[in-house]
């Protein structure tokens, strides 16, 4: 019996010594902690749950447009106006998603095999949580129509403009118990019944246009009748933005989601940049843009597609050439989870 008292001890203290080792804090790696940063949120799984996939591979075919307006008074003081629309050209690409990050791959469909030097690019990079969560998108374009808004001069299909756009968006969900981006434009989130919420965010933009003189059509230099041209416009806002986002639920596999979020641009630097001199452009102290965003999405288990398209406004620059610009971009796409 003088036994029995220190193995019944024993016997206590054993559970307290696991549980002891178990409260040893574990070894978590910094993407691991990135992961579990978006997957920050109180979930409300009767609005919106996570599917149970970790991959997904998600082809998509699409175009996108950029119109630049350009407006000046030349030397002898008359308004000249001119609109440059790159030419739409269907990309062909592909997303691959892990958990919360989804990279992206587009190029131009007529290229695509062979071999040529590829213009008309674009790279993304996405990480969408339920609170936070942004992209990256980085975007090559070329060959332009060039039209006189007050005759009817248009010249297409001009090699002689290339455009480089990159753009950082990010934001922040007030109501991400119930509301999920991710189910509109990653489909890791499943969206079960309708809802909304206010979005608050910041965006990067950089643009920069260039002209090669030497391939100008003499054409466009007898149109155009400039003293000089510049090679280069380089436009670069910061903004802030605020607005509402709705994920409408139809039915158990379809859903429809818009968002408009009003923009104020923070900080704006415009120029050109000739052969000799660099020539800064006014702005505006207060300027107001917008972005749209829509999509239509079928999902289903392991397989779901749709529609997204994103439109942006922006009017980087008055004085002396008052500049607007406008981004369009439209995909189509169908994708498995795995």
């Amino acid at each position: 019996m003088r036994y029995v008292l220190p193995i019944l001890l024993f016997l206590c203290l054993l559970p307290a010594g696991v549980s002891a080792q178990d409260t040893i804090p574990e070894k978590v790696s910094l993407v691991e902690r990135f992961f579990r940063f978006l997957a920050k949120s109180n979930a409300d799984t009767a609005y919106a749950v996570r599917h149970p996939y970790r991959f997904s591979i998600k082809p998509k075919l699409g175009t996108s447009l950029g119109t630049f307006h350009f407006a000046w008074r030349d030397e002898g003081g008359a308004e000249r106006r001119y609109t440059l629309i790159s030419r739409p050209i269907f990309k062909l690409g592909v997303n691959v998603s892990y958990r919360y990050l989804t990279v992206g791959l587009q190029q131009n469909i007529t290229h695509l095999f062979d071999g040529a030097r590829q213009s008309d690019l674009e790279y993304s990079l996405t990480a969408s949580g339920r609170k936070f969560g942004g992209d990256v998108v980085y975007n090559l374009s070329s060959h332009y129509t060039l039209s006189d808004d007050a005759s009817s001069f248009k010249i297409r299909n001009l090699g002689c403009f290339s455009s480089t756009r990159l753009q950082a968006n990010g934001y922040f969900v007030f109501n991400h118990r119930r509301f999920s981006y991710p189910a509109a434009f990653t489909q890791s989130y499943r969206q079960k019944r309708s809802c909304g919420s206010v979005v608050i965010g910041a965006s990067y933009n950089y643009e920069e246009l260039e002209l090669d003189v030497a391939s100008m059509p003499q054409a466009v230099i007898d149109q155009l009748a400039a003293s000089g041209y510049a090679r280069r416009m380089t436009l670069r806002n910061l903004n802030v933005n605020a607005g509402y986002a709705y994920n409408w639920v139809i039915s158990r596999r379809w859903m429809f989601h818009g968002t408009l979020l009003p923009t104020v641009s923070l900080l704006r630097k415009s120029r050109l940049v000739f052969d000799d001199h660099t020539e800064r452009l006014n702005t505006d102290p207060f300027n107001l843009g917008f972005i749209f965003r829509f999509s239509a999405l079928w999902d289903c288990h392991q397989r779901f597609g749709g529609f997204t398209a994103l439109m942006t406004l922006n009017n980087p620059s008055r004085r002396p050439v008052d500049i607007a610009d406008m981004y369009l971009k439209t995909r189509f796409f169908y994708g498995f989870r795995f």
